[in-house]
């Protein structure tokens, strides 16, 4: 199970958005285009009270952006595989919601191996929450 303390940018989970929401999650995209289901999440800010978390996806759609391989750690599936965003899909929870939401996101990293992203290859455009749109 993941601390509240490793809650970091560069930090990389599988996460229920649902739970994000109910917890108080806020996104900038419209509720009927957000990620649904467990995804994989990337912190890319942290202030002490939130989070920015950012939904990852391993197919191309439109408007996602690919996210470089260099600077990845840990599970060979995360450091190998293909992942992209929206930027227009930024998302700011508070970070006690994000612990909830790795336990019911099923997340199985451990504390001996996160899947990290190093803090110099998180793109510079998602690393603040923008306006809310909702």
């Amino acid at each position: 199970m993941i601390e509240a303390t490793e809650v970091q940018p560069g930090l990389v989970l599988h996460l229920d958005p649902d739970v994000l929401e109910e917890e108080g999650g806020r996104y900038t995209c419209s509720r009927d285009r957000r990620v649904r289901g467990p995804h994989f999440f990337l912190v890319t800010g942290r202030d002490e009270q939130e989070v920015v978390v950012l939904p990852l996806y391993t197919e191309d759609g439109v408007g996602r952006v690919e996210l470089g391989r260099r600077g990845r750690t840990g599970h060979f599936k995360w450091v190998r595989g293909k992942s992209s965003y929206h930027p227009e899909q930024i998302w700011a929870v508070p970070v006690d919601a994000v612990v909830l939401a790795a336990d019911a996101g099923g997340d199985l990293s451990t504390s001996t191996m996160r899947n990290r992203l190093a803090v110099g290859e998180i793109p510079p455009d998602v690393v603040r929450m923008p306006e809310v749109k909702r």
